[in-house]
């Protein structure tokens, strides 16, 4: 399980900036947009995942490339040198926009953040609309498809993704924004605690909530501690399901 890089960069910027990602948990491949005619143009775009542009470079990037993006579009993430010139970018189609200065500690979660794209559920193919896509070990191609109806919770725990299902726990480097995505089918019942932290609450047997201590019993048999900002946004989201 790989994805493919391509940037429209300057050469010292694309030297530069992809080593920034050497440790990124998915493997890369680059590709620089000088080493690209316009005979290989549509095979190049089918095969990338990701694009990268720097505002420095935008100007001097052939138009044919440009357009051709703008019409067949692709992740996108602007490197910004001035935040005045976001604006700009946003009227251009851009969606995602990092300030240069953020880049060294910033640019492999907005990659994440960009190929979560690919984990949303109506990008997925059909036969797995349904099911939860969990690669637990991506260099092995091992892959884990999990009927939603069976997953009791997602979380992160140590770097690690934990998915705890009625069957066992499994455990993935998956980013949690990519199993996220895939839960927001509007049938299913999945509330988001936290930055890290998925429950289905299909599995919830009760909640037990005063001013010392919050609560949710789940049908597993676990016991699971809330913090009080946990505990309303779990309550909240159980009210807007039961209204629609």
């Amino acid at each position: 399980m790989e994805f493919r890089c391509l940037w429209f960069t300057s050469t010292t910027e694309y030297s530069t900036w992809k080593i920034l990602l050497n440790y990124f948990p998915f493997p890369l491949v680059h590709k620089h947009y000088k080493s690209m005619t316009e005979g290989n143009l549509d095979a190049v775009c089918e095969q990338t995942a990701a694009c990268f542009w720097s505002e420095k470079e935008y100007p001097l990037t052939p138009k044919i490339f440009r357009d051709y993006l703008a019409n067949h579009k692709k992740p996108s993430l602007l490197l910004l040198k001035n935040a005045a010139f976001a604006y700009k970018a946003f009227e251009r189609g851009f969606s995602h926009c990092l300030n240069q200065e953020e880049v060294h500690n910033k640019l492999s979660t907005e990659l994440v953040n960009l190929l979560s794209h690919y984990f949303k559920p109506h990008n997925k193919p059909i036969v797995f609309m349904q099911k939860l896509y969990v690669p637990v070990d991506p260099q092995q191609n091992e892959i884990h498809f999990l009927e939603f109806e069976d997953v009791i919770r997602i979380y992160s725990d140590n770097g690690l993704r934990y998915i705890e299902t009625v069957a066992g726990l499994i455990k993935t480097p998956i980013p949690f924004v990519w199993l996220a995505v895939q839960c927001e089918l509007p049938k299913l019942n999945f509330c988001k605690l936290n930055g890290d932290n998925l429950l289905n609450t299909n599995f919830i047997k009760s909640l037990k909530m005063n001013k010392q201590q919050h609560y949710c019993n789940l049908l597993s048999g676990k016991k699971l501690k809330l913090k009080m900002e946990e505990s309303i946004q779990l309550q909240a989201y159980i009210k807007f399901k039961n209204k629609s």
